[in-house]
């Protein structure tokens, strides 16, 4: 079913993302497994989100998950910030620290992005499985309308963590 989508209104998501800071990541992968067990001892330990989503990006990149880029995403309550989040990107190295403000559901750039339906209805974008390069990848989609993880996706060749 699509969306509807509304003609150009010129409202730029510009005026409502914001890049709080940009960092280095790790830089490599991390093989060895365990990442439930990693999780569950170092996770704690580490200070900041950040850097832990770098790193578990890295280990699951080490473990032979195919991944590119990856964004987490956390709905605040806050009267201002919709939400805040980091947006980790292999090529560059880099992870990005984010912050959007209330208001970003009516800019263009949401109303006709792929990712809308996937937002608002928790199903899987249309796009999702089109890629115009030949690299291959999975995509995992658990967040849902109300940005809750609706069940656990695993990749094909990757196991459920075991309990610890």
């Amino acid at each position: 079913m699509p969306l509807d989508i509304p003609p150009d209104t010129t409202t730029s998501g510009e005026d409502f993302f914001r890049t709080e800071g940009a960092y280095t990541g790790l830089g490599a992968p991390i093989p060895g497994g365990g990442i439930d067990r990693w999780i569950l001892a170092e996770g704690p330990h580490i200070d900041n989100g950040v850097e832990l989503f770098d790193e578990l990006c890295w280990r699951l990149l080490g473990d032979g998950v195919s991944l590119w880029r990856a964004t987490l995403y956390m709905g605040t309550l806050h009267p201002l910030i919709s939400g805040l989040g980091a947006r980790w990107l292999r090529d560059l190295k880099i992870i990005e620290e984010f912050r959007i403000l209330h208001g970003s559901q009516s800019t263009d750039e949401y109303l006709r992005s792929p990712i809308r339906a996937t937002i608002e209805r928790g199903t899987p974008s249309p796009t999702s499985r089109q890629h115009s390069s030949s690299k291959s990848s999975t995509s995992l989609s658990i967040c849902g309308p109300s940005s809750r993880i609706q069940r656990p996706i695993w990749p094909p060749g990757i196991g459920a963590p075991s309990p610890v």
